[in-house]
């Protein structure tokens, strides 16, 4: 009985589409977005100041502090991008990925 069951969504699902329309949505992959020549790229370049988490772990956090909500975890060897705002005491804000944050500049050894 239970086999039943869970072959009438399934039937239902597939009387219900179009076979050509559907096929064709299905098969048919959608163009993927070309990156527009001003989309800035998300790896340090040569002027970019980076540095490197010496921590075991470290959290990114949304704005400088440790009352801050965690965004992210960073650990010891990861490479960062030092952002130019102006720093708040110890935090830096800093770029990590996709992710940006502020970590605590006592856990982070400069670069270049």
């Amino acid at each position: 009985m239970k086999k039943y069951l869970l072959l009438l969504p399934l039937l239902a699902l597939a009387c219900s589409i179009t076979p050509a329309a559907s096929l064709a949505a299905m098969v048919t992959p959608s163009p993927s977005p070309s990156p527009s020549p001003s989309t800035p790229s998300p790896t340090a370049t040569p002027q970019d100041v980076t540095c490197t988490v010496t921590a075991e772990s470290l959290h990114l956090r949304a704005k400088p502090g440790i009352d801050a909500p965690v965004i992210g975890y960073l650990y010891a060897g990861d490479v960062l991008t030092i952002l130019p705002d102006p720093p708040a005491g110890a935090w830096l804000r800093v770029r990590a990925g996709a992710l940006t944050g502020w970590i605590n500049s006592n856990y982070c050894t400069k670069g270049q």
